[in-house]
């Protein structure tokens, strides 16, 4: 099975490209549920920590930072904890009805000539 990656990097990643709905503005809770982008797949996950990327000792405080000063802590749902990682907004998408289909799309469930994503 496909299994989400330990690593991150800071360079744009094939997810940041691909996450076309992703948006670098939205702001995330922790325990609120979402899709993650790794690698060139999309995963149900769950946001466990939030941090401000440039201050590692705020890890768990969801403060009022700007969303693109965040970093939040995934876990992927079906995964093992080592699985989780650090990643910011770019990668990741609020689940509401167009995401969901958006979500079961890009993972096979629907035809992708059915929808336009551009």
């Amino acid at each position: 099975a496909f299994a989400p990656s330990t690593t991150s990097t800071t360079t744009t990643t094939t997810a940041e490209r691909m996450c076309r709905m992703c948006n670098p503005n939205e702001s995330y809770e922790p325990r609120e549920t979402i899709f993650a982008w790794d690698r060139t797949m999309i995963y149900e996950a769950k946001i466990l920590r939030v941090s401000n990327n440039n201050d590692n000792n705020d890890k768990g405080r969801s403060s009022s930072l700007s969303p693109k000063n965040k970093q939040y802590l995934v876990h992927y749902s079906g995964y093992k904890k080592s699985h989780d990682r650090w990643m910011t907004s770019t990668e990741m998408m609020k689940v509401n009805a167009t995401s969901r289909r958006y979500y079961r799309e890009i993972r096979g469930e629907l035809s992708s000539t059915t929808t336009s994503w551009e």
